[in-house]
């Protein structure tokens, strides 16, 4: 996901830049070109269709209203030919996929329906602040001060505010914000990346417009000194975040596959599936991923996986993120069985015992901690519910692993495994 998120970031503000060398220049040429960067947006990422008409819509009815009647014929029939070389890029993919992506983003998607307070929804503005980065923030303040130790033209700049490059690179820019919070979708930290992406260009066009070329032209040994301050600050800190720093999250899961592995040879068992009661911290995707990128000890035959003779098989039965895995869990309409939730909670549980060899569940405090912090994913909801039904079947026919697992924010959680199968 993040792959392709920062794809659409990158992307989205090459169309966005297309568009403006295109609304400068005129020419039928750079409306094909942002035609081109339309169509390869599109192919990115599903959801580029909706960012791009959120932020051209009005520019585009504004182009046209604010044109005479023979200019404004030529500029539609330019855009038109440039979404027509859009269409023939991108339009193949969603009418091969239309079915599938529908059921993803309309039924499924639990960040694109989960309709957040309002409250929520705009904690998307902290999402963005978190994407200007500080090496950004260098940036700003090294341009800043190379512009304010030369002469730097306050009402110039103020100026540039009118201009129209200015104000549509800013709409672009809050385009893609205005749809999350306008949708009080889930607060998925990367799909504003294509704002903060903008941010950074308008900002830093704006105090590069500030001054004439000339003046950066002069002043080009300290611009490069910023600019190497940037990067290297940069590269720094992903160095000692990434290589120097231990992420407590990756020993927690490579900790869960030892402890797996080692109890399942001294049970003389050769191939085990393990899942977790909940979707946050430390799931089976993850531990699946850290079993195929992490460890270089681990063997793959295709999809599989062993690791010291024992073959590890990831559960997918509490991968119920969005309402409508939630209501796949049959349940009867019976009163004497219990509510719905406790209903779809025991299901879960039997299938737990016959299905999952070692199960990664939460102690109390970190089930009662999810379900009041991560009820955007479904399941959470019924951390508690689980956690019970579960616990009822642990005392028989369960054996709990002495290790305790340490995720993020204090949560923990236990390791529970099958006496025999």
């Amino acid at each position: 996901d993040f792959r392709m998120d920062l794809s659409l970031a990158l992307l989205y503000g090459v169309v966005c830049l297309a568009y403006l060398l295109a609304l400068e220049s005129r020419r039928l040429s750079d409306y094909l070109i942002w035609g081109v960067c339309v169509g390869m947006c599109c192919l990115v990422r599903a959801t580029a269709p909706v960012y791009l008409m959120i932020a051209f819509f009005p520019l585009v009815m504004g182009q046209i209203l604010n044109s005479g009647f023979k200019v404004a014929v030529r500029e539609i029939w330019k855009l038109v030919a440039g979404a027509l070389l859009a269409l023939s890029i991108c339009l193949w993919f969603y009418i091969i996929n239309l079915e599938h992506l529908h059921y993803y983003y309309f039924v499924w998607n639990t960040d694109a329906n989960v309709k957040l307070p309002w409250a929520h929804a705009l904690k998307h503005f902290d999402m963005v602040q978190r994407q200007l980065s500080w090496s950004f923030w260098i940036l700003i303040g090294g341009l800043l001060s190379v512009g304010f130790f030369g002469q730097f033209k306050v009402e110039k700049r103020w100026a540039l505010l009118q201009l129209p490059y200015s104000s549509r690179l800013a709409w672009m820019a809050l385009a893609p914000l205005v749809l999350l919070i306008g949708r009080r979708m889930g607060l998925n930290p990367f799909v504003s990346m294509p704002t903060a992406f903008l941010l950074h260009l308008w900002i830093v066009g704006m105090i590069v417009a500030s001054h004439d070329l000339t003046f950066w032209k002069l002043n080009r040994v300290a611009v490069t000194l910023v600019f190497f301050c940037a990067v290297a600050f940069s590269l720094g800190r992903g160095y000692i975040k990434h290589v120097l720093t231990t992420d407590g999250l990756m020993e927690a899961h490579k900790q869960v596959i030892a402890v797996i592995v080692n109890d399942a040879k001294a049970h003389s068992r050769d191939a085990v599936h393990y899942g977790a009661a909940q979707l946050v911290d430390i799931d089976p995707s993850a531990l699946e991923a850290v079993l195929r990128f992490d460890m270089p000890a681990v063997k793959h035959y295709g999809l599989a996986m062993s690791l010291d003779g024992v073959q590890l098989m990831p559960s997918r039965l509490f991968n119920r993120p969005a309402q409508v895995n939630w209501n796949g869990i049959p349940y009867a309409e019976n009163p004497k069985l219990g509510t719905e939730s406790q209903q779809r909670a025991n299901w879960l549980a039997e299938q737990a015992q016959l299905k999952i060899d070692y199960l990664l569940v939460p102690k109390p405090a970190t089930a009662a901690q999810i379900e009041l912090l991560s009820d955007d994913v479904v399941i959470h909801r019924y951390a508690l519910s689980i956690l019970s039904a579960l616990t009822e079947r642990f005392n028989g026919g369960w054996r709990r692993l002495p290790d305790t697992f340490h995720g993020r924010n204090g949560r923990e959680y236990e390791l529970w495994t099958t006496v025999a199968h």
